[in-house]
């Protein structure tokens, strides 16, 4: 199963569409600016790491539970 998708793991690929259907961390920019993207269904999805949908200009359908956390930004300041 997977459980962990990491930091811009899809950066930019020319991924079309996504379902990814068991218990899943999607972290940080994993499929940021991947413009192909039009439908994401994510339906056991916990945490949405910041900006992971990030430049998708063609994403016209995401499908997460409301149950699904956003993953808080960390300051080093």
């Amino acid at each position: 199963a997977l459980l962990y998708i990491g930091v811009s793991a899809f950066e930019g690929s020319k991924l079309k569409k996504a379902n990814i259907p068991g218990e899943t961390f999607i972290a940080s920019t994993a499929f940021k600016s991947c413009t192909e993207h039009n439908e994401v269904t994510i339906p056991k999805v916990t945490c949405l790491g910041t900006q992971c949908f990030a430049n998708c200009t063609n994403l016209t359908s995401i499908t997460v539970p409301a149950s699904a956390r956003l993953q808080q930004e960390v300051s080093l300041t």
